[in-house]
């Protein structure tokens, strides 16, 4: 089951997600599927759970819902109600056992809630199987839930994972570690510390993967109207930007799909060092 840690501090928000499927019985399926989709220029959207829905790879799944309803509306709220109808209606019709079908998705961006002027981040989880405490139920419910989490621009972390076994004192060293990294003021530092510390999380958990997906999105790219810069390279104030980790720290060329208003792009196989695109991106809301 992949882990993914969400965490905001001060003008940046980071997803760091493995890229590990294991298969019901624990075999290791694969350490290379992309399971993150980069939308509208401000959110990442992971998943830890199912590797299919409907037939589909789920990375695909969800940039086809996501894209669906935000080509219609342009709106982010809108979107994840539409994953959470869309989830639980498909769920109903897969045939496994109750404890085999819990599943969540987790985004992390920047929004301006209640029609404020000013960018805060936020985490969105939609999920059939998560207590009130984000620790998984023994079981599936027939349906998804959308939750919310806003959170401020503070210079200390926040970080919130879901997915596979984090122990309480595992969540408190990467808290200390980030902080202590955070206090530089450097994104790429930061960045770097959530990535060891999934590394040295895979290697404690076996169904933790030690290939990593790692999104940069600084508070200051959501200002850059009409179009954002997404590119492989190290965090900067200004634009977002992705790593794709091999255990030796290497980079590779895998990216996240990206869904916008009017694009949707899966399979990003060979983005090298300099590679970019521009995403056009409707005015937060």
């Amino acid at each position: 089951m992949t882990l993914i840690l969400g965490c905001a501090v001060g003008d940046s928000v980071y997803q760091i997600s493995d890229r590990r499927l294991v298969y019901s019985n624990g075999i290791v399926a694969t350490n290379t599927q992309n399971k993150s989709v980069f939308l509208d220029g401000r959110v990442a959207v992971g998943y830890t759970g199912l590797a299919e829905i409907a037939g589909k790879p789920t990375d695909r799944w969800l940039a086809e819902i996501l894209h669906r309803e935000f080509s219609k509306s342009a709106d982010l709220k809108a979107s994840f109600v539409a994953l959470r109808d869309s989830a639980t209606a498909i769920f109903k019709s897969i045939r496994l056992a109750p404890h085999l079908k819990r599943h969540a998705f987790q985004a992390i961006g920047w929004v301006k809630p209640n029609g404020e002027s000013n960018l805060s981040p936020l985490i969105l989880g939609v999920d059939n199987s998560l207590d009130m405490d984000g620790k998984w139920d023994a079981e599936a419910r027939d349906e998804f839930i959308l939750r919310q989490h806003l959170l401020t621009c503070e210079p200390s972390p926040t970080i919130m994972s879901v997915g596979a076994g984090c122990s309480e004192p595992e969540k408190i060293a990467i808290v200390r570690l980030v902080r202590r990294c955070a206090r530089r003021g450097e994104p790429a530092i930061v960045m770097e510390s959530l990535i060891r510390s999934m590394l040295w999380l895979s290697a404690r958990h076996k169904t933790i993967g030690n290939s990593l997906l790692a999104i940069h999105i600084p508070k200051g790219c959501v200002t850059c109207e009409p179009f954002v810069r997404f590119a492989v390279d190290r965090p900067n104030p200004t634009n977002p930007t992705f790593w794709t980790v091999e255990p030796n720290l290497t980079t590779s060329g895998v990216g996240p799909n990206v869904v916008s208003q009017d694009l949707i792009i899966c399979g990003i196989k060979e983005a090298g060092p300099g590679f970019f695109f521009s995403v056009r991106r409707r005015r937060a809301e």
